[in-house]
């Protein structure tokens, strides 16, 4: 297993090492982390008032001046450093600040004379009401006054001149508020002037900036005329000869809104072209008044004609050329160059002059690519000395290394809803079966020889069965029992002799409960602790005599503490030591003192974020 692991790293390692090849006819310099970029996972860009290019990653807020790269980090030393390295979403105001909405250091603002930074966070010096320091979108109005959208507390106007902050949250009286107080985009209402358009993760709201007062449109399951997915990630409102429409990205496909009409129009020319991209992440306007979508299958071009009857018109725009189609940022340059953030596959530039994309892709020369099922490889494991699982976003492959030839599985279960493909997430091998987990199909327990599986997924609250059906990573412990991580359900416990499971989520009110509900990896020690990296809420570690979680959280004013509270990767070494991959670099975690060491760039590392760890033959 040691081998497998030391491959599973190697190969997530190749998706963050990218090598930049810009094609000669796009007029660019070759970009990369030898250039300086900080990362490779760019999550947002801009252009700012004096042309410097800004990119937003998982590892630093990158300028770029058209020659090198300037990169700003978190340093715990300096108080008028950036807050946190994981960038969300950039904005520049009417004066040109950048503000920078981070993961988990709230709300940043750099003044491009000073250079410097200043921060309002949760309970910070500047008495800011923010109640989450996870910022997701940030707008300013016709008044300057800022509108910040968080995850789970809603949205938060800022007056940067009187520090004036005023809050305001949704759906108190349905049963999602904190879904609805996800606030992922917001723009202008560009007929009434002091309304705003407000995508969520439960739906679109019609906001009054003056009265509070909204209107919500969220997916109806009996209606045609609604939304198609509660789940919004961009919205942009434009106007073609005096009629206003919204286009909205969701979590399904592209909707487009009648602001006149007040309804969804859903017959037009490409819709079937939407069905087969699936979700829609992100929405840009060109400066040749044609739209490009960002979408989990490449990228479609929309475009509208017409005066009172609009005609949509939608098309696919070279996916052929993108080597990871998921397409999640879009934007265009003042020379016309148009770049595109992907999940794995980097940075994608295209230039309208020449009609050619060039992009920065992972470089694989170990495996015939054809073979295999899907280039987006989420998951491996081993069953055997010649038997290769790899679970991909569209079904799990076999790999028989002694004759070199491959298979293919996926459950005979008919796919419906936003469901269009059997995303592999995490797998464990159990002697020469194999438990693996989905993106939304739940668990399944798969034996290799016959191919038969039985499948658990969230039926109903207080059945017996898992809490939910996103599941990033397993665990089978020493004692045969499994552990189930799960992305918004907590861990969830399996003893599969009793055929018996058991929940563990985060109780606000009990700091024994799990930190975090969305849990990225899991770990078992050489003492038999159960330890869990969560995606926000740092490490925990179950003790199950006592039934209870020890939290390890990053706290700024700790120099001592855990680096960063998203967690990627844990292991232990033959010190019994533990080593943690985060979002913020590595960390040493000493057992006895229950302290920590945390290495970054500034140590030599060429990346904070640490995806995988190898423990080699030496167990150093």
């Amino acid at each position: 297993m040691n081998n497998v692991l030391v491959f599973k790293l190697l190969l997530c390692a190749s998706f963050m090492v990218c090598v930049p090849s810009f094609a000669n006819t796009i007029h660019l310099k070759n970009l990369s982390l030898e250039d300086g970029l900080s990362q490779s996972s760019v999550l947002c860009m801009l252009q700012d008032k004096q042309g410097f290019m800004w990119f937003g990653t998982e590892d630093g807020l990158n300028r770029y001046d058209g020659y090198q790269f300037t990169v700003f980090r978190h340093d715990p030393l300096d108080s008028l450093s950036i807050t946190d390295n994981h960038i969300n979403c950039l904005f520049e105001d009417q004066n040109g600040n950048i503000w920078i909405g981070t993961k988990d250091g709230g709300l940043n603002c750099f003044n491009p004379q000073s250079g410097k930074f200043k921060y309002w966070k949760m309970n910070d010096e500047h008495s800011s009401p923010l109640q989450s320091n996870h910022i997701r979108s940030i707008y300013q109005d016709h008044n300057k006054l800022l509108w910040i959208g968080t995850l789970n507390t809603g949205l938060y106007s800022f007056d940067p001149e009187l520090k004036g902050w005023k809050h305001h949250r949704f759906g108190e009286d349905l049963n999602y508020p904190q879904a609805m107080n996800t606030i992922q985009d917001i723009c202008a209402d560009t007929q009434q002037k002091n309304y705003l358009w407000i995508a969520t993760f439960y739906g679109l709201l019609h906001f009054n900036m003056l009265s509070g007062e909204y209107s919500h449109w969220k997916l109806a399951a009996d209606a045609k005329n609604s939304l198609s997915d509660n789940i919004i990630w961009d919205i942009e409102s434009t106007s073609i000869d005096n009629k206003t429409i919204l286009l909205i990205a969701t979590n399904d496909r592209l909707n487009i809104f009648d602001i006149e009409t007040s309804k969804f129009i859903s017959d037009f020319y490409g819709q079937d072209i939407l069905s087969a991209e699936k979700a829609t992440r992100t929405i840009y306007k060109l400066r040749n008044n044609q739209y490009w979508l960002g979408t989990m299958n490449g990228i479609l071009e929309l475009s509208i004609s017409g005066d009172s009857n609009l005609k949509y018109t939608m098309t696919k725009v070279n996916a052929i050329s993108l080597k990871d189609k998921r397409i999640l940022s879009i934007y265009q340059d003042q020379s016309g160059v148009i770049w595109m953030g992907s999940i794995i596959g980097g940075l994608h530039a295209y230039s309208s002059k020449k009609k050619k994309f060039a992009s920065w892709t992972p470089d694989n020369n170990d495996f015939n690519q054809s073979v295999l099922s899907n280039y987006s490889i989420r998951s491996l494991a081993q069953t055997s000395d010649s038997i290769l699982w790899i679970g991909t976003e569209d079904k799990l492959n076999k790999i028989d290394l002694t004759k070199n030839a491959i298979d293919y599985w996926n459950p005979d279960i008919k796919l419906t809803g936003r469901y269009t493909n059997y995303y592999i997430w995490s797998l464990f091998p159990d002697n020469e079966n194999l438990w693996i987990g989905t993106m939304g199909l739940g668990l399944f327990y798969l034996n290799t020889k016959d191919y038969s599986y039985q499948q658990w997924q969230l039926m109903r609250e207080g059945s017996n069965s898992i809490n939910h059906n996103f599941i990033p990573c397993l665990l089978m412990d020493s004692n045969r029992k499994l552990w189930i991580g799960t992305w918004g359900g907590g861990l969830n416990h399996y003893d599969p002799e009793k055929k018996l499971f058991k929940q563990y989520i985060n109780n606000p009110e009990d700091s024994n409960s799990i930190s975090h509900n969305s849990i990225w990896c899991l770990y078992e020690d050489s003492d038999n602790y159960i330890w869990a990296g969560t995606f926000g809420g740092g490490l925990n570690r179950f003790d199950w005599q006592k039934q209870a979680f020890s939290r390890f959280e990053y706290h700024i004013d700790n120099i001592n503490g855990i680096s960063n509270n998203t967690i990627y990767c844990l292991v232990e070494d033959k010190n019994k030591d533990l080593w943690i991959g985060t979002n913020g670099g590595l960390n040493k975690f000493d057992k006895k003192t229950e302290t920590f060491i945390n290495f970054t760039t500034k140590d030599g590392l060429s990346n904070n974020v640490i995806y995988g760890i190898v423990i080699d033959k030496n167990k150093k």
